[in-house]
């Protein structure tokens, strides 16, 4: 790809993330991403057609980064999620915590919980005096309860490390002692 193309793109991207991190998504607009990128309209739209297009480049690289904490050798580790998942939060935080603090990004926040869900039941094997509905209500409620930690914390006006640290420590013990009993 010509430098000139990735240089553009990496601009618009940066911008929206940047504006994301003061103002919900629904009210940008192409002139606002563009004198933030330090471009103008007619190169944003060279390389998009809406904000929405931009915004779906942006969830798409977040998918592919949470893939690759989901991704783990040998067998999953919620250790080794939450850890991931913190330094994922960490990289944009200001992003993470606008966020978590809007309804207008619900819907990321479900598919996050959606993808966890998904690696929790291909990576454990369903207890046979469960149902295959009643183990997919547990992961399901195994992976809400990992992810609303995490909006809780993004959501409280102190983002205290120490208090994030602990309480990671904490889920991680829960979690571990509820799954043990899928373990494949």
């Amino acid at each position: 790809m010509d430098k000139r193309i990735l240089r553009s793109r990496v601009l618009i991207n940066q911008a929206l993330l940047d504006i994301l991190k003061v103002k919900n998504f629904p009210d940008i607009t192409v002139s606002e991403i563009a004198k933030r990128a330090n471009i103008d309209r007619k190169t944003f739209y060279a390389h998009y057609n809406s904000t929405n297009d931009v915004m779906k480049v942006l969830e798409d690289k977040l998918s592919i980064e949470m893939t690759k904490i989901f991704v783990q050798p040998d067998t999953f580790s919620i250790s080794i999620f939450i850890d991931g998942m913190t330094d994922l939060m960490f990289d944009q935080f200001e992003v993470y915590v606008h966020i978590a603090n809007s309804i207008n990004y619900s819907v990321i926040i479900t598919d996050i919980k959606r993808i966890l869900t998904n690696v929790l039941i291909d990576q454990f094997e369903r207890n046979p005096k469960y149902t295959q509905e009643e183990f997919n209500i547990a992961m399901n409620f195994v992976s809400s309860g990992v992810i609303d930690h995490f909006q809780a914390w993004l959501q409280t006006s102190e983002h205290s490390n120490e208090v994030l640290h602990e309480s990671n420590k904490m889920i991680k013990e829960i979690v571990n002692h509820e799954l043990a009993i899928y373990r494949k």
